[in-house]
């Protein structure tokens, strides 16, 4: 017989410091779990971690852009063109021009094919037009061409002389130690004569995004093919002559263009300028290149520096363009008069026309002489 003993305890009063260790341990595990349940869940569906990991990648894109010239919502109009077409490694697009061309030729076709109103067509492709532009200032330093040598014939240069003429020109031959011009000069048969060893720049156009030149000295002149060439040096010292704000490019397209003048009416307080269009004096000339900010319009008659003129031609087939301009200065010429005009007028529909072309996204141009 096992006594019981009324002095021994069979139930301890629980202590309170292993209650709270318990119960944090509860929550602990509770914790862990769903902390897991979300790791796992994301890891199968692409979730909280890639987009935290997206995040900070547009934004770091942004940063760069910022950095390379744009403004903060041209910044994030990029970042959301990337987003809509994927591009392999976004931060390309800040430096190499050919993916930042695929891009805007993809997002500018999305713009066209899916924006409500006109406006929010043309506003959207001239955002993405000016960040071509801006981003395009940033690429690249140099000349393409590092020597005269890699001039080829039919290439368009200018001559300038030592008194700051110019005198347009064109490639017609090379060889190891010469480079042969078009020798400019009063009639198509005649040249100016420039004697042996006279100094000379030679400049042309780098690619669309400045100009370009070399010093040389003339070398002597040859008939050939019927024609007067002139032949300089040759030069491996290529130097940036004009860094243009607008790259230009080579059009030759015929285009029409009228003087505008400026008449004033009415008297006192209601006294108002307007520009009217003579189109009774209008004319034929041929666009030989065009940028944003102007064009060299090539013409049978000079015009006055400050003249104020309206040019209209096309880009695309069944397209007018028409813009405004004023008269820099003129060069003349055996094959006319070539006017370098500023554009003063232009419409947000027709520069996107213009602007397109220059950067080779509309690169289909009239073959057409107008009547």
């Amino acid at each position: 017989m096992i006594l019981l003993q009324t002095n021994v305890d069979f139930f301890v009063a629980p202590d309170p410091r292993q209650g709270i260790i318990f119960g944090l341990i509860f929550l602990g595990l509770i914790v862990i779990a769903v902390v897991g349940s979300k790791i796992s869940g994301a890891g199968s569906s692409g979730g909280s971690s890639t987009s935290s990991a997206s995040f900070l990648e547009r934004a770091s894109f942004r940063r760069q852009a910022r950095k390379a010239g744009l403004s903060r919502p041209q910044a994030k109009l990029l970042d959301r063109m990337a987003q809509k077409h994927p591009t392999a490694d976004r931060m390309r697009l800040l430096t190499r021009m050919r993916s930042l061309d695929r891009l805007i030729v993809r997002a500018m076709a999305t713009a066209e094919a899916e924006s409500t109103s006109e406006y929010i067509r043309e506003q959207t492709k001239f955002e993405l037009l000016q960040i071509r532009s801006i981003l395009g200032r940033m690429d690249g330093a140099g000349s393409p061409v590092k020597s005269s040598r890699k001039l080829r014939p039919g290439i368009p240069v200018t001559i300038r002389t030592s008194d700051k003429q110019q005198y347009e020109s064109r490639v017609v031959a090379s060889s190891d130690q010469l480079l042969g011009l078009e020798a400019p000069g009063p009639e198509p048969k005649e040249h100016y004569g420039w004697p042996k060893g006279a100094p000379l720049v030679i400049l042309f156009d780098g690619g669309g995004d400045g100009l370009f030149g070399f010093k040389t000295k003339v070398a002597g002149y040859r008939t050939r093919r019927g024609a007067s060439v002139m032949y300089v040096d040759h030069s491996d010292t290529i130097s940036s002559a004009q860094k243009r704000k607008s790259p230009r490019k080579d059009f030759g397209n015929p285009a029409y263009f009228f003087p505008v003048l400026v008449v004033t009416e009415g008297r006192g307080r209601n006294r108002k300028k307007r520009a009217v269009v003579d189109s009774a004096k209008r004319q034929l000339g041929t666009i030989q290149d065009i940028s944003a900010g102007g064009c060299g319009l090539r013409a049978r008659t000079s015009l006055g520096t400050g003249t104020l003129i309206k040019i209209s031609f096309e880009v695309r087939q069944g397209t007018p363009v028409n813009v405004f301009g004023k008269v820099l200065s003129a060069e003349p010429g055996y094959r006319g008069t070539l006017l370098h005009v500023k554009f003063t007028k232009v419409s947000r529909m027709h520069m996107n026309e213009i602007m397109a072309y220059v950067y080779g996204y509309t690169d289909e141009r009239q073959e057409r002489v107008y009547g």
